[in-house]
């Protein structure tokens, strides 16, 4: 159930290395990114560059299917470039949040919640609590500890969001970040708060409260479901017919680069 509330952050290409080919052949290996990587350090590139071009060269790891690869080299990148954090906000956060989607799709659970942790302070600190792009990753890092069974603490956390995009003009945000919570409560089979917090979303959405009225209705209509209740069911169906989309409210991207 905690999958369907998880950002699909993994987008996976296809990588094939050519066998072994005749000299008169020309074999393209896709290491391009790494070894541009490689070149940085050794003439000792500019943080912003090494940055750069180490996310670069996770993601063409992991896309190769190398995934301990890039995980090193995003670990790597984070202890040479971790100091400046201050200078470079956004990219060393960047860092963080692309090895938190390498850890989640490794199954280390323990990396995956330190990383995004360590992400989402690193953006208070140095870029503020109450902007989109810090409390899009403390939505993130609510998928953590959900995925991680720590349940309470994710609701919490996002019940601060909420309340943070609120009070910062951020309705979208907030109406995200309720309909996410309304979503925890239907996986732990409470309807009744689910319904609540599905409605509570679409009471302060704010521009996009007919976005988030079509997901209050697919979660009811879920609900529904669950309960049985075939008329209910065909009900929404009839008010929502040719309107629910499969869509997800604003405020669930990944900043990660894979």
């Amino acid at each position: 159930m905690y999958v369907m509330l998880l950002p699909i952050l993994l987008a996976v290409a296809q990588t094939t290395t050519a066998p072994p080919a005749p000299v008169e052949e020309i074999v393209v290996v896709g290491h391009r990114a790494t070894d541009a990587l490689a070149a940085c350090i050794a003439r000792q590139c500019p943080p912003a560059e090494d940055v750069e071009a180490s996310l670069q060269a996770s993601v063409e790891q992991f896309t190769a299917g190398r995934y301990a690869a890039a995980r090193q080299t995003l670990q790597r990148s984070i202890r040479r470039n971790r100091a400046y954090a201050e200078q470079l906000p956004g990219p060393v956060s960047s860092l963080y949040a692309t090895l938190a989607t390498v850890a989640e799709h490794e199954g280390d659970s323990n990396l995956w919640k330190t990383a995004a942790r360590t992400n989402v302070e690193l953006l208070r600190r140095h870029v503020g609590p109450s902007v989109p792009g810090t409390l899009l990753e403390e939505i993130s890092f609510a998928d953590a500890l959900m995925g991680t069974g720590n349940l309470s603490t994710a609701s919490d956390n996002l019940a601060k969001v909420e309340r943070l995009a609120l009070e910062a003009g951020h309705p979208g945000i907030a109406a995200g970040a309720a309909y996410r919570r309304a979503w925890l409560a239907f996986a732990q089979r409470d309807d009744g708060r689910a319904a609540k917090l599905a409605d509570h979303s679409v009471a302060i959405a704010g521009p996009a409260k007919a976005d988030f009225a079509r997901l209050r209705d697919l979660l009811k209509s879920r609900i529904a479901l669950r309960k049985g209740d075939s008329g209910a069911i065909d009900a929404l169906v009839a008010r929502t017919h040719g309107t629910i989309r499969s869509a997800r409210p604003c405020c669930f991207p990944s900043r990660s680069r894979i």
